[in-house]
């Protein structure tokens, strides 16, 4: 069982590589540009008429815009969570340039390998629990500097044709890029061609002519505030060629740790070169790991652990928050189609909550926020995307985070009730949300 499971993750790990871009248009003067990072993904799927979680990945970067941390909940087609994942990754670096990368996870560790100019060279799979090595890739790039070759290679005796080298040839006009991918499995069967366009640094189209899909992709930007111009939702819609279409999009929400722009539009295009841990999430049967979270709570409707709510999962309509819960943890209101948040009307914060931690109510669509006297904290983006109609907003507020109400498309009339001169008054004011707002002194 366990060997068939590292089948399956190398087999993964082959066909997240296919779809690898390796091309990023951004002239040297822009691409050494910091910009700020993605450190919190979601990926959605619609399914039956709904918009439906299936991934929320989190990011831990270092001082060199280098992913150290990565956790990945997986979602079903319901939403419902049903494992969680964890993969460290530990950094050589030799006169400031990153030569090796050591990334561990469930099961397996895998070791990539960088040549002088940064790129990768060399993937080298371990059995986690006896050392033993395992499959391997080398890489190669063209003249330009482009990948050209995955040399591809697995100790599993289950696949027919254990040995495989996947071509990439690159063309470049002007802004506009396209990748050409050819290449078998590991059973022999055609994975190409593929041909991936980018346009401006973003991926466009993927043209899939073996599989018979074509994937096309458009993205909304930030408008204002420290994340302007950054990409925050990445749609995609992909079309089979018997007319059948499936619909995806991906959230992204954004740190303090900057990186190089070409970085950033790697992360954003999903280039597994630069986002090492996502090459695999330590591919364990579902059955194996459950996700079940600790509940401290009587009360079903809330998942509180140590006095903080996680999450809550009821379908009420008026929400208020037991009184033993002092903080409220990040994405405790996100919308899901398991549990459609869309529904609350009003939500009540009681003066026993200190804590409101960043994005707590990112996404979250209530009317109504009441946030009672007493609460002290509240941290950054704490509404992003969140539209609601009216928030009261205590004086107790001492500690106030960063972009409260960063919203993609504008507040529409929210009124904002708070007392004249309080800090939260004096915040709002400061941070001046995009769209149109007003400030109500009760």
């Amino acid at each position: 069982m366990f060997k068939r499971l590292k089948t399956v993750a190398f087999s993964m790990l082959c066909a997240i590589l296919s779809m690898a871009l390796i091309f990023t248009s951004v002239a040297p003067a822009e691409a050494a540009k910091k910009v700020k990072m993605p450190t919190k993904v979601t990926e959605y799927e619609f399914h039956i008429g709904r918009w439906v979680k299936s991934r929320y990945i989190t990011y831990t970067y270092n001082s060199k815009g280098d992913c150290t941390k990565t956790s990945c909940t997986y979602y079903d087609s319901d939403g419902i969570k049903y494992f969680k994942t964890t993969i460290k990754l530990k950094y050589t670096y030799k006169k400031g340039k990153k030569t090796k990368v050591v990334a561990t996870g469930p099961y397996e560790k895998h070791i990539f390998t960088y040549d002088k100019k940064q790129r990768i060279s060399k993937i080298q799979a371990y059995d986690e629990e006896s050392g033993a090595v395992g499959d391997i890739s080398l890489f190669t790039y063209d003249s330009k500097g482009y990948l050209k070759t995955i040399d591809k290679t697995t100790d599993n005796t289950y696949y027919s044709d254990p040995h495989q080298i996947w071509t990439y040839d690159t063309v470049v006009n002007g802004s506009t890029a396209t990748i050409t991918f050819n290449g078998n499995d590991f059973y022999g069967d055609p994975r190409g061609p593929k041909v991936s366009t980018l346009k401006s640094s973003l991926l466009v189209k993927v043209q899939n002519d073996q599989s018979g899909y074509v994937e096309d992709y458009t993205y909304t930007k930030a408008k204002k505030g420290s994340t302007k111009g950054l990409v925050t939702t990445k749609y995609c819609t992909r079309t089979w060629a018997d007319g059948y279409i499936e619909k995806y999009k991906t959230k992204y929400s954004y740190g303090k740790k900057k990186s190089t722009k070409t970085k950033y539009y790697k992360v954003i295009n999903n280039d597994q070169r630069v986002v090492v841990a996502n090459l695999y999430y330590g591919w364990k049967d579902a059955q194996e790991t459950p996700y079940h979270p600790m509940n401290d709570s009587s009360d079903s409707d809330f998942i509180i652990k140590n006095h903080v709510l996680e999450e809550y999962i009821g379908n009420e309509k008026e929400v208020i928050i037991p009184e033993d819960v002092t903080k409220i943890g990040p994405s405790a209101f996100e919308t899901s189609d398991d549990y459609p948040k869309d529904r609350i009307e009003k939500i009540t914060v009681p003066g026993t909550v200190k804590v409101i931690d960043a994005e707590a109510f990112a996404f979250c669509y209530a009317d109504v926020i009441i946030i009672e006297e007493g609460c002290e904290e509240i941290g950054d983006n704490a509404f992003m995307d969140s539209y609601p109609d009216e928030v009261t907003l205590p004086a107790s507020l001492t500690k106030i985070g960063k972009q409260l109400f960063e919203t993609e498309e504008g507040l529409s009339g929210t009124k904002f009730h708070v007392v004249k001169g309080s800090p939260i008054d004096l915040a709002i004011q400061e941070q001046d949300p995009y769209g149109n707002y007003e400030i109500v002194y009760d």
